[in-house]
């Protein structure tokens, strides 16, 4: 059986960045594209490992499969053992968080001097090492791409059942959601978030491919079948998508359910990053 993990860091409680003004560059500055634009569009394959995805990324010459995870808000991290093949630069400015067990962690902010993910190359890439606390370890040993890391695209296709992640920039988003339904939703530091209706009530819940297992907070379960899981019918649009959430007493982040590798194993999930709203099973 595979462990529980919940790729996520729920709360911020600190941090010290670098702030970067107008067209700077240099150490601890990153590029964005300008506003209203959206970087070229990309498809790459996703690798699934202990109900994980992976995208191959390539830093040093070496190519990593590292989780992507959108339930993480910062753009990637490394683990000590990828750090110390890569030797990336380290800026001197911390982060400190908080996992879902109510861990309390500090990482220290690095760059990246080049990395590619496939079309894309990016140069001076920001990010954090990948530490852990030691009752609660990540099944992926090499780091994550989250969801900072498309913060200038347009919209994501995160397809399990293909096997496939496609990113679009605005043109490529537009004619793809042209006739779909689209149900808002909120981007916080702790991933994807949404309200949706249920046979069982209203849940808030967080979509997150670095979750292994769909999540019922424990005090919100009902179900007096099968002890520890419980199976809701969940309205998502115009359709109505059965899932079965295991209960679990997760600390944080502050919301009732983990659409995790359950969900995302059976359906495609769009999300449009500029319009924030997302589609399950889109025509493609």
């Amino acid at each position: 059986a595979s462990c529980l993990h919940m790729r996520v860091r729920a709360a911020t409680i600190g941090v010290t960045m670098a702030v970067c003004l107008g067209g700077t560059t240099g150490p601890g500055c990153t590029m964005s594209t300008p506003r209203g634009t959206s970087m070229p569009g990309f498809e790459v394959e996703l690798g699934i490992d202990q109900r994980l995805p992976t995208v191959p990324v390539e830093i040093a010459g070496r190519t990593y499969p590292l989780m992507l995870d959108l339930g993480d808000g910062r753009r990637i991290t490394l683990s000590p053992a990828v750090v110390a093949e890569v030797q990336p630069r380290f800026t001197g400015h911390t982060l400190r968080s908080v996992d879902a067990m109510g861990n309390r962690l500090v990482t220290r902010e690095l760059e990246v001097a080049e990395l590619r993910l496939g079309a894309r190359t990016l140069r001076g890439v920001l990010g954090f090492e990948d530490l852990e606390d030691p009752s609660y370890r990540s099944p992926n040993p090499h780091g994550s791409v989250g969801r900072r890391f498309f913060e200038d695209d347009a919209a994501l296709l995160v397809d399990f059942p293909r096997r496939r992640l496609t990113v679009f920039d605005r043109r490529q988003a537009e004619a793809f959601q042209a006739n779909l339904t689209c149900i808002p939703f909120e981007p916080e530091g702790f991933g994807i978030v949404s309200e949706v209706e249920t046979d069982r009530g209203p849940l808030t819940v967080v979509w997150d491919t670095g979750a292994q297992h769909s999540l019922l907070r424990d005090e919100r379960a009902t179900s007096v079948g099968n002890p520890g899981m419980e199976q809701r019918n969940l309205r998502i649009g115009d359709e109505v998508y059965s899932v079965e959430l295991a209960a679990y007493p997760f600390e944080e982040p502050p919301v009732d359910a983990y659409l995790g590798y359950d969900f995302f194993s059976a359906h495609a999930v769009y999300f449009n990053l500029s319009e924030r709203c997302l589609a399950v099973d889109p025509p493609r």
